[in-house]
């Protein structure tokens, strides 16, 4: 993660960001975010109410991350084939 936090702050020098769109699972979404954070992206995350559902396993938010458009694709599903059993 850092190697990419110091490669993205290079790139905002040489290019201004005009959006992000990210994806993954519900249970990864804290470690983006921090991730889009100490790239240097920073500011109020203000999400859209509306949720678009029914795209296979994705639901897909959008919004602002202060001034900056970002898209958040999600998956909030688990894989049914993969039972995992905490206590018999």
């Amino acid at each position: 993660m850092q190697s990419f936090a110091v490669y993205a702050k290079k790139l905002n020098i040489y290019s201004k960001l005009e959006y992000i769109s990210v994806s993954f699972s519900t249970q990864l979404s804290y470690v983006a975010l921090d991730l889009l954070a100490i790239s240097g992206i920073l500011g109020d995350l203000e999400l859209d109410n509306n949720i678009i559902k029914g795209l296979g396993p994705f639901d897909i938010l959008y919004g602002n991350i202060g001034k900056l458009p970002i898209l958040i694709e999600f998956n909030n599903q688990l894989n049914p084939k993969h039972l995992i059993t905490i206590c018999n």
